[in-house]
């Protein structure tokens, strides 16, 4: 089952939450706080691997999670670390957001990773808040929750040259010839339900990878058949091989040209970078006697419109050598002619976007807090704690918050929220 497109749910490990405890030591009666500090919860990486093919694994198990951080213990000892979480994709894989369809990264090269979600920071442990006013903390900070994504994994198979063509015009044949690869070849109506590659061996020192695209129909660029599916498969390929069945041309009125003229309008419709690409147009099935009689006023028609034509035999591999020469010279023509993408500068400029620390909006009689930095703060201290309500406190007011209540004109018992929690003011 090849699977091209898939959505996944991935979860970053928490932070380990951090320790209270204190030194318990013979002989030393007053030993203060050791508690250690948690660890910091897995982060979540995506690599291309050029070993995996298809997106099955995760089309089956689309819910992805890394290890949480440990919690930090006593003589200040740091909870372990979580293992990061190594997620591999074919080649090719085009990474996006669900979100707000942002796209993190085209994996386009083996090996290459983006992490896509970050691991919590583990919570520091009461040794941390040890000071000359704070002899013996009795609080700890709770680890941070892990990033969590809706992220759509978007498979564009890495080739150098496509087959394509109609239903039943012999690509799958074609690949089987000129390759290892095997698709499944069968006397059936009806068009192949997946993609192949295959490595096309030139010589001893050189070769191409070859790909076969399952059977287009006339309409498939607006979604019918199977085309629209697999016509992105396309975009990434150096070299265009149209594949034309010999036996449904027809030689009795003008339009000798009409099952090329369809296929390349579908592709134009699909994408203007599909109709800048160098294209080798092939002609199957010569073997037969119906196709040898067409052959001189199929060359011609083609020839009066400037391109050159090739007539082969899956079957019994007439012209084939010539073909595999001829699209080797094409994708070393192309690769002459792409620019190089320059590597980014060591200097390059960054623009910095001023985000402030924290929102204040009014709801009815209410203000409700919004900002990342004070939502996390919530989240990471006990506020049933006496200690800990203190500290959140402090350093809320240190972030200006209360300054900012008293302007937006808050009244002594007005309800404050931040994220889940629910507070009363006073001054």
């Amino acid at each position: 089952m090849f699977i091209d497109e898939v959505v996944i749910f991935v979860k970053a490990g928490k932070g380990g939450d951090g320790c209270v405890s204190f030194r318990r030591e013979r002989f030393v009666p007053k030993g203060g706080p050791d508690g250690g500090d948690g660890g910091r919860g897995g982060n979540v990486y995506i690599q291309a691997d050029s070993q995996i093919k298809t997106l099955i694994e995760y089309y089956r198990n689309p819910h992805r999670k890394a290890e949480n951080g440990g919690n930090g213990s006593g003589s200040k000892k740091n909870g372990k670390n979580g293992s990061d979480l190594w997620l591999k994709v074919p080649v090719g894989t085009i990474v996006e957001e669900m979100k707000d369809g942002n796209i993190f990264a085209d994996l386009f090269q083996p090996e290459k990773k983006i992490c896509v979600a970050c691991g919590g920071l583990g919570g520091k442990g009461n040794y941390r808040f040890k000071s000359s006013i704070r002899r013996s903390p009795r609080f700890a900070q709770r680890g941070e929750p892990g990033e969590e994504r809706v992220i759509k994994l978007n498979l564009k198979l890495i080739a150098d040259a496509a087959l394509i063509g109609f239903p039943n015009a012999g690509k799958s044949t074609l690949l089987s010839k000129m390759t290892a690869a095997k698709p499944k070849i069968a006397d059936y109506p009806f068009t192949t339900l997946e993609p192949h590659l295959g490595v096309v061996y030139v010589d001893d020192e050189n070769q191409f990878i070859l790909s076969d695209i399952p059977g287009l129909i006339e309409g498939a660029s607006s979604g019918a058949g199977l085309g629209i599916r697999f016509l992105k498969h396309i975009e990434r390929t150096k070299v265009i091989v149209h594949i034309i069945d010999g036996l449904e041309i027809s030689i009795d009125n003008d339009n000798i040209m009409g099952n090329y003229q369809i296929l390349r309008n579908e592709l134009n419709q699909f994408s203007s970078s599909l109709e800048k690409k160098e294209e080798i147009i092939v002609v199957n099935k010569c073997d037969l006697p119906e196709v040898q009689k067409k052959m001189e006023k199929i060359k011609k028609a083609f020839l009066k419109e400037s391109k050159d034509i090739y007539f082969v035999s899956a079957i019994t591999r007439k012209g084939l050598p010539e073909l595999i020469f001829q699209i080797f010279k094409t994708i070393k023509l192309v690769e002459k002619k792409e620019v190089p993408v320059p590597l980014p500068s060591e200097h390059k400029i960054v623009h910095y976007e001023y985000k402030p620390p924290f929102v204040i909006k009014k709801e009815g009689e209410e203000f409700r807090i919004e900002g990342e930095k004070i939502e996390k703060l919530v989240c990471q201290y006990d506020l049933e704690n006496p200690q800990a309500l203190k500290y959140f406190q402090e350093k809320i007011k240190a972030l200006g918050v209360e300054k900012a209540l008293v302007k937006q004109g808050i009244q002594e018992g007005d309800i404050v929220r931040i994220g889940k929690k629910e507070f009363y003011f006073y001054s």
